[in-house]
């Protein structure tokens, strides 16, 4: 399916096992076998969840342009409010500023960028050229960033629910 100068689905097997092989990550289906990378007509999908927190990373690989050997989304969901509020809109826009900073402070390698969204916060690619080490970087920040993110909406979540109780 996927060959940018020889890099074929055991290359993409070996993103996959490395990008599984983070401790804070535990892979939710199988890892992606380089037979069915290679039988596959689109990119397949490795989905990892964080074993201390809400969050999801979510891998492409290869990426959907197949312009890099995987590509990465965090997800850590608060709510769903109405989105044509305009009350929740601003909460949502907030949060977006708070997770995009969260990420900021944790992004030391350049696989890692910065989400500006209420749910999807960081999002990594694996160029072709990766060094398992930058993997390894990126999964960490977005171990970090995944605490950090599931500390705040746990502090928010106290704040509306003291509120629910008092009155």
């Amino acid at each position: 399916m996927y060959d940018p100068n020889g890099f074929d689905e055991k290359d993409l097997h070996q993103v996959a096992q490395i990008v599984s092989s983070h401790s804070a990550w535990q892979v939710t289906d199988d890892i992606p076998t380089p037979e069915t990378i290679a039988a596959a007509s689109s990119p397949v999908e490795l989905w990892l969840a964080h074993d201390t927190t809400d969050s999801v990373l979510r891998f492409n690989i290869p990426s959907r342009e197949l312009d890099s050997a995987a590509v990465g989304t965090l997800s850590h969901s608060f709510v769903n409010p109405e989105p044509r509020s305009r009350d929740s809109s601003q909460f949502l826009k907030k949060l977006s500023e708070a997770h995009f900073r969260i990420v900021e402070q944790h992004s030391e390698t350049d696989y890692v960028s910065a989400q500006s969204d209420s749910t999807d916060i960081i999002k990594i690619t694996v160029p072709i050229d990766y060094t398992e080490s930058n993997i390894y970087e990126a999964l960490s920040a977005a171990d970090q960033a995944a605490q950090e993110s599931q500390r705040l909406h746990n502090k928010i979540l106290e704040l509306v629910d003291s509120y629910s109780q008092c009155c």
